[in-house]
C-alpha cells in the first residue's frame, strides 16, 4: 500500500481519533448516567463517526491508488469505531465489579 504518511503523522491521526473517544466516554459516562447506552450510542454515531470518517479521508487522500486508498480508509474507521465499542463494554465489566466491591464511593 502506498500510503504517504510518516509515523509521527499516523501517530497524530491516532491521538484525533481518540480525542472523539475521550469526549464520547466522557460524556455518556458522567453527564447522563441513567439513559447511558442510548446516550453513548448517539454521541459515538456524532462524535466516533466523524473523527473516523476524518482519519480514513486523510489516509485516502494521501494514497496513490484509489482503490487502495479505500481499503484502507474502510480499516482504519472500522478499527477506530469497533475500538471505541471495546472500550465501552470493557469499561462497564470494570465499573460494575468496582460496584459490587464498594458500592458506596461508586454510583
Amino acid at each position: 500500500c502506498d500510503t504517504k504518511l510518516s509515523a509521527i503523522e499516523v501517530l497524530s491521526l491516532c491521538g484525533y481519533g481518540l480525542f472523539g473517544t475521550l469526549l464520547c466516554m466522557g460524556l455518556s459516562t458522567f453527564l447522563i448516567t441513567s439513559a447511558s447506552n442510548l446516550f453513548f450510542y448517539a454521541t459515538w454515531g456524532v462524535l466516533g463517526v466523524s473523527s473516523a470518517f476524518r482519519m480514513g479521508y486523510i489516509f485516502l487522500d494521501r494514497t496513490a491508488v484509489r482503490k487502495q486508498g479505500v481499503t484502507v480508509a474502510v480499516i482504519v474507521a472500522s478499527v477506530h469505531l469497533l475500538f471505541i465499542l471495546y472500550l465501552k463494554f470493557v469499561y462497564h465489566k470494570t465499573y460494575e465489579a468496582a460496584a459490587k466491591i464498594n458500592p458506596i464511593h461508586v454510583r
